[in-house]
């Protein structure tokens, strides 16, 4: 069993941490950056002190599974790692265990930060949290190995469409901006359903913040360049769809601004959960053509990032990392006081020439980024 839980944890657990290092270094620069012992202490505590308070962190917890199950999904697809399916024939005890292991592993920093807050509660005598997080920590696990322990035993599994969608799908053309939409919520649901709820509780968070104290227009500047920025994985995928799961597209008579044109609608439609938590959960210090160009801003992340694609073809790993340092100088410029039109207009302006000049050198390698 030992030879099977090497190749689990070579190829799922150690590739994790390996892809997703940047956004670990983002997490890492956010809570360590930010926030001092003594305040991760406070907040700790905060948690603890109601089970109502102990739904954030489990939350967080929640969408840190999900990302770990879309991992997953994706590396099991992958031409390379098919001799993984070989592992259906073994034992059920021995796969399970296996899969328990490495599973473990990849939700390790969840598993730690609830120990920590399990410290936190028996040192202040919260001795309910200890159970409730014990059970939380086992569900997510287990909703890890029995997700991976399906994907093993179902491979190439037949979808079917529904008769309502064919019924559907029959009656009523759709325009092209509705195109991505959809086929990004159909491959790829629960990432999309966890970056809408976390940028949308980021916008949310921080606006409550301004409650409590007095903040000028920078703390909600940098809470919605956060929530925009997850966003970017959106990006990635729409270029992937764009260039191999719909690559017609590039063939066809359209002009260079009518296809940035249709990517701004397409990302107005995928953003209006984090729109509409700027709308209506505005701080009383910030005005309302500032959230216009905020807005404006983030638009123009999207836009950036998706013509810097075009200089060549990248892996998600170093498109996290490019994210991550993108990220760190969006927060200096803010902190800064560099006005948000400005950056705006200056991300609009580089991304529509380098779009123009790199859109038709641009060539996709389908060895590399081809998986679902």
């Amino acid at each position: 069993m030992k030879s099977v839980v090497s190749i689990f944890q070579k190829v799922l657990a150690k590739e994790f941490y390996r892809t997703n290092a940047g956004f670990f270094l983002l997490v890492v620069g956010i809570c360590f950056g930010f926030l001092r012992g003594a305040e991760h202490i406070a907040l700790a505590q905060y948690f603890i002190s109601s089970p109502i308070l102990l739904i954030v962190p489990v939350f967080t917890w929640l969408l840190y599974a999900l990302k770990i199950i879309l991992f997953n999904d994706a590396a099991m697809k992958k031409d390379a790692n098919q001799f993984l399916y070989i592992s259906a024939t073994l034992p059920t005890l021995t796969l399970s265990t296996s899969l328990a292991m490495v599973s473990l592993q990849q939700l390790m920093p969840a598993i730690l930060y609830g120990g920590f807050l399990a410290a936190m509660a028996y040192a202040n005598n919260q001795l309910q949290v200890i159970p409730e997080v014990i059970i939380a920590l086992t569900f997510f696990a287990l909703l890890i190995i029995a997700r991976l322990r399906w994907t093993i035993l179902h491979i190439n599994q037949e979808k079917k469409t529904g008769l309502i969608i064919h019924k559907l799908t029959t009656w009523f053309a759709r325009p092209y901006v509705l195109f991505y939409p959809e086929w990004i919520v159909r491959a790829q649901p629960l990432m999309v359903f966890g970056t809408k709820v976390f940028a949308s509780l980021i916008i949310i968070g921080v606006s409550r913040l301004y409650d409590f104290d007095t903040y000028d227009e920078r703390l909600f500047d940098m809470g919605c360049m956060l929530a925009f920025s997850f966003n970017l994985l959106l990006v990635f995928y729409y270029q992937r769809f764009e260039n191999f799961h719909f690559s017609m597209m590039r063939s066809l008579p359209i002009a260079l601004p009518q296809r940035l044109i249709n990517f701004i609608f397409i990302f107005i439609i995928l953003q209006m959960a984090e729109i509409g938590s700027m709308i209506n959960y505005l701080p009383s210090g910030v005005t309302v053509f500032h959230t216009i160009f905020l807005i404006l801003f983030g638009l123009s992340i999207d836009l950036m990032f998706y013509a810097g694609m075009h200089f060549r073809d990248r892996t998600m790993e170093s498109f996290v990392n490019r994210l991550f340092f993108m990220t760190i100088a969006w927060i200096v410029l803010i902190l800064f006081q560099v006005p948000i039109v400005l950056m705006a207009v200056v991300q609009i302006v580089l991304a529509t020439m380098i779009y123009r000049k790199y859109f038709y050198r641009f060539e996709f390698d389908a060895e590399i980024n081809s998986e679902k």
